[in-house]
């Protein structure tokens, strides 16, 4: 998945990357669940690690993580 998002990002001018959070809404899940949000996480990161800017938006309000104003 990643390599596809690498990809994606050499060949765009922008690319803009939307995920959920994972991991906060103390849901109990089944491990086979746990295994694909576990590899969802780590690919959330390896993301944000390449990314220039990293956005969080809560409730509306864009919070900088990395880049513009963090």
């Amino acid at each position: 998945m990643l390599s596809g998002v690498e990809r994606a990002a050499e060949q765009a001018a922008l690319l803009v990357v939307v995920t959920n959070e994972l991991f906060s809404d103390g849901m109990d899940y089944d491990p086979e669940t746990l295994a694909y949000l576990d590899v969802l996480a780590r690919l959330n990161r390896a993301v944000a690690r390449r990314a220039d800017r990293v956005y969080e938006v809560v409730c509306g309000i864009p919070i900088a993580w990395k880049g513009a104003n963090p």
